[in-house]
């Protein structure tokens, strides 16, 4: 590649469009990747001060309390929300006045099973399989909660075909309704994540409209000036490989299942960690990044519609500047991790590398000396 003369073939000038292609992509991606680390961070710290997750588990606790509880009094079982609530397994997850984010389901298919009275101690320590699938089996018909009735009786067919006696059937038992109420209580997980894609958009937008952050800008900058393209380029691809994550404590590995307290602070410690992980990520992708106004980011830079001389070229600039403001915050929702793994595919499937600046190596005084002479002989 000639850097003083246009390319003079055309596989050359293929190649160097190519390139051009890739680095305006890798650049692009960077920039998003920088946006979406700062809108997870903040997306993160906002959830966590409005406790979001606290009122989903409230929420789905209440919905499922409503199908399976209502009416379940009648029975005899003291089994109601506000039991439930209270039960020492639930209540021990409950950290201070606030209400917990999480409940294993180990803890909360014990509580639900205790509380219906299931005879466990009487009718299946020590016994046979069909007795004790017989006893509970009576057991559970007298449950006036037709949804819990139902319930019940999948459970125990399914614990019943996979134990050997009565001890195993009630392991079994409590491990299928633990189960049943993991995959219940996947809807909380659904609703977190699609109200936080909401608030992330939100804090997207604010955070773009706010800097003057427009895709259609920072691509016209990159394209235009080839210098900060590979920069930014070269820095994204290098850049790709220092993304933080957040590893299982070992220690925590062997914890009794079903201890509700144990794996709330496991939960609160993970959250506390990955927050922190996001406010340093967003640091250093800021100062990766550098300047912003080298980028056309930022009020110095102003908008075109801001210094139009009539009303139609302002009206259509502030199209074009909202557009690529939409389009920027769009992006910067998807999140940092989305635009790392795009680079990185990138960088694989083009095989692009970094270009290195390449320091002049310093030259000794006596060789100055005498390139000075020659200079002045000449």
């Amino acid at each position: 590649r000639r850097d003083d003369a246009a390319p003079d073939h055309p596989c050359l000038e293929l190649f160097m469009f190519g390139s051009y292609l890739v680095e305006l992509v890798l650049g692009l991606s960077f920039l998003f990747a920088v946006l979406g680390i700062v809108t997870s961070a903040v997306t993160e710290a906002l959830l966590s001060s409005l406790k979001k997750r606290s009122a989903h588990l409230n929420e789905w606790m209440a919905q499922w309390a409503a199908q399976f509880i209502a009416g379940q009094g009648k029975a005899g079982a003291d089994l109601t929300l506000e039991a439930l609530k209270k039960h020492p397994l639930i209540a021990s997850a409950q950290r201070g006045a606030g209400a917990p984010s999480y409940l294993a389901p180990e803890a909360l298919a014990g509580a639900m099973l205790q509380l219906i009275a299931m005879p466990f101690s009487q009718t299946c320590i020590g016994k046979g399989l069909e007795e004790s699938r017989g006893a509970l089996q009576a057991h559970i018909d007298k449950l006036h909660n037709t949804d819990l009735k139902n319930v019940m009786q999948a459970l125990l067919d399914r614990a019943a075909s996979k134990a050997a006696d009565g001890s195993a059937l009630v392991a079994r038992l409590q491990e299928e309704a633990a189960a049943w109420i993991d995959s219940s209580m996947d809807r909380i997980e659904g609703w977190t994540k699609r109200y936080a894609k909401r608030v992330s958009l939100v804090v997207a937008l604010v955070l773009c409209a706010g800097f003057n952050v427009s895709a259609l800008e920072v691509m016209r900058v990159l394209s235009a000036d080839s210098s900060v393209r590979t920069e930014l380029a070269g820095t994204a691809v290098t850049y790709v490989q220092q993304q933080c994550s957040i590893k299982p404590d070992p220690s925590k590995a062997d914890a009794p299942a079903g201890s509700a307290a144990q794996t709330q602070a496991d939960k609160d410690k993970e959250q506390a960690d990955r927050t922190k992980c996001l406010q340093e990520q967003s640091q250093h992708a800021i100062e990766a990044l550098g300047t912003p106004s080298r980028l056309g980011i930022g009020w110095e830079h102003k908008p075109a519609f801001l210094t139009a001389k009539d009303t139609l070229q302002a009206v259509v600039a502030f199209v074009v500047w909202l557009v690529g403001v939409v389009a920027a915050a769009f992006a910067a929702s998807l999140g940092g991790d989305f635009w790392f793994k795009w680079i990185g595919d990138i960088v694989r499937l083009t095989g692009y590398k970094p270009v290195r600046k390449v320091d002049p190596s310093p030259v000794d005084p006596q060789t100055a000396a005498v390139i000075d002479r020659l200079l002045k002989i000449r």
